[in-house]
This record gives structure tokens, C-alpha cells and sequence, in this order.
């Protein structure tokens, strides 16, 4: 082995450090979420645990770092085998490079997809309008309205979900594919954001802006007008793009401000599943006090007046599987309140 030579068993281990220290060190104040499995330095970066026990990071806007020896370059500038002995001690016997943030580690928002031309090729609409409304039981009024409005647009694979800035140009794409599909080398899922999107522009269907709505999935987006339009109301309805995420009224100005004089925000929760009930309401314990923050903080915006949150009833994922309960006539909307500690307004829908 050359001294030059670094041993696959450091970079394993590398990959799998707890990455706080180093950003405390940094940075100064760090987040942690989910049991200490997600971490995130406020308009800078985060960083989650993988199943496998390894460490991912993106900048504030969603855009890939990597690994956690990208992780370190990312914020040092050093080099690979800098970030390796950072990580895990040294692994020769030369000084290890001293940790220093970069003069400007603050990523600049995307101006949109990288390459916009990129994007899956629009299909057939045949196909995106049988799944939405057959397999997620959206009606076909809802659909029209995001295919007409421009929110959506079918792939050959799945649906494209679409935010745009005030000169309309397309600064968010994230695909919902009809199946699993592998959307990174070694994991497994159905949603994909295209790489950068930016969550400042969420994917939105316009209405009353005195009336807001966040979900945090895209068909969710469209089951929350169908469940709405039954009640004679036609909300903005915004997608937050995941647990968590602000950047919709952290970065946003005009949605800020709409989030912030609205007369009401609600926000559309999901239940957690998992094998047994013990580790679902475990991982549901862990995915809400997350929600908690995003919760305090549009409570602040709007001073002092929270948010309703709304969840479907147990035994339904997220809204879409309840809209569709609903359509089929298998459940009945009746609300059931359970206020939760913040003192918002909280219903979870009785089956």
C-alpha cells in the first residue's frame, strides 16, 4: 500500500460518523431531528442517516453535497483524504488539515432545474389522468385544473409536479412515478425532486389566498381541492415538498406575506406506517416533532395565531388515501378534535 493509499475500511467508516461535531464546530448551532438522524444548520445545509447507517447532505435548497467526506470538502475546501482523516483520526503521519469554513459556505438559491430540457418528456396524458384518478381516486374536474393550470404534466413513468417564479419560469420539478423505480443507486422509492429544483417555489394551485392549505405531497396537492370543493371552498394550496420543510415562507417573500396575513393556514398531515403499530407511532412521534417546528414558526409569522392541522383517519396514509375513502364511499367526514400542545386547532378524520 503507497502512503499515498487510503484503506476502503477508513472510508467506510467516514461515511458512517455522526457528522454534528464537526458542523457545531463549524457553524456553531445545529438542529437534530428524528432521533439525532437528521440534522440541519439553518439556511446552510442538512443531513440525514440512511438506513445502512450512512450520512447524505444538501444544501439549504435541496441540492445535493453527498457523502460525508463530500460533506467536509464541501465546507473545508480540503482534500479527499483531509475529509477522510477529519472524520476518522489520522491515517498517516502527516498533520491533519485544520477544520475552517470556507468564506462563503451559504449556497445561493438555483435559478431552477439545472437543465430544464432535461426533464422527462411530456406523455400522453392518457396514462397520468387513468392513475390519478383510478389508483388515487382524484377526480377528473381536480386533474383538468392542474393539467390546465399547468401545475402538472405527465412522464412516461409518473407525473411531474411543477412551482414556477413570478416570470413563470419552472424553478421546481419533482416526479411521483406510477411504481417503485430505484431513484439513487442503492434506494428504492417513488418521488424524485429533479436535480435544482428549489423548494422556495413550491408546486401550487391558485385560489383564495385568504384561505391557505400545505401539503407535503404532490397528489396530496390535488386530494385536498377535491376534499374542499365538496365544502364549497377553493384554497391556494401549496406543496411543501416534505416533513419539515420552511422554504416556501423562509425564502419566499410573496408567499410569506400570504402566509402571514391569510385568515386561516392549514396544514395536511400524514400517518406513519411500519410493521408492527409500536413502530409506527414511534416513527410518527419522531416525523411530528419536526412538524413542531414548522408548526412555532408560522405561529411567529402569523403573530401568535397557529395553523389547524388536519390528519386522515388512522388506518389511511395521507390525504390522498382518504380522499379517495371518501369517494368510494367507504369513510365518512367527521371531524374529531384533538387538540395538540401547541393549542392549534387539530382534527383527525373519523373513519
Amino acid at each position: 500500500m503507497s502512503k499515498f493509499s487510503i484503506n476502503p475500511d477508513a472510508i467506510h467508516e467516514a461515511r458512517r460518523v455522526n457528522p454534528r461535531g464537526l458542523l457545531e464546530q463549524a457553524y456553531g448551532r445545529v438542529d437534530a431531528y428524528a432521533g439525532g438522524r437528521s440534522l440541519s444548520v439553518k439556511k446552510v445545509l442538512r443531513c440525514d442517516q440512511k438506513s445502512d447507517g450512512t450520512w447524505i447532505s444538501c444544501d439549504w435548497y435541496s441540492n445535493a453535497i453527498g457523502d460525508n467526506i463530500s460533506l467536509v470538502r464541501h465546507v473545508t475546501g480540503g482534500t479527499f483524504r483531509d475529509a477522510v482523516e477529519r472524520l476518522v483520526g489520522p491515517i498517516s503521519d502527516e498533520p491533519v488539515a485544520e477544520f475552517r469554513v470556507r468564506a462563503h459556505p451559504v449556497p445561493a438559491p438555483r435559478q431552477g432545474p439545472e437543465h430544464p430540457e432535461k426533464l422527462p418528456p411530456t406523455f400522453g396524458r392518457r396514462d397520468a389522468e387513468e392513475w390519478l384518478h383510478r389508483v388515487r381516486g382524484i377526480s377528473m374536474e381536480t386533474i383538468t385544473e392542474a393539467f390546465d393550470k399547468g401545475a402538472i404534466r405527465p412522464a412516461a413513468t409518473g407525473v411531474v409536479f411543477l412551482g414556477y417564479d413570478r416570470e413563470k419560469k419552472i424553478r421546481y420539478a419533482a416526479v411521483r412515478y406510477y411504481r417503485p423505480r430505484y431513484v439513487r443507486k442503492d434506494e428504492m422509492g417513488n418521488k424524485q425532486d429533479i436535480k435544482g429544483s428549489s423548494k422556495t417555489y413550491p408546486m401550487m394551485l391558485s385560489g383564495d389566498a385568504d384561505d391557505i392549505c400545505v401539503v407535503e405531497g404532490g397528489v396530496n396537492v390535488l386530494a385536498v381541492r377535491d376534499l374542499l370543493r365538496e365544502e364549497g371552498r377553493h384554497p391556494l394550496i401549496l406543496l411543501s415538498g416534505g416533513v419539515g420543510v420552511r422554504a416556501y415562507f423562509e425564502h419566499n417573500e410573496i408567499l410569506r406575506e400570504l402566509v402571514r396575513t391569510a385568515r386561516q393556514v392549514t396544514l395536511y398531515y400524514e400517518n406513519e406506517t411500519a410493521l408492527t403499530p409500536e413502530l409506527a407511532a414511534k416513527k410518527q412521534k419522531e416525523t411530528d416533532k419536526v412538524r413542531t417546528r414548522v408548526i412555532e414558526e408560522l405561529t411567529e409569522l402569523r403573530g401568535g395565531v397557529a395553523p389547524v392541522t388536519i390528519y386522515p383517519p388512522q388506518g389511511y396514509g395521507d390525504v390522498a388515501d382518504w380522499n379517495k375513502a371518501l369517494r368510494d364511499g367507504r369513510i365518512q367526514q367527521t371531524p374529531e378534535k384533538e387538540p395538540l400542545p401547541l393549542g392549534q386547532a387539530s382534527f383527525r378524520m373519523k373513519a
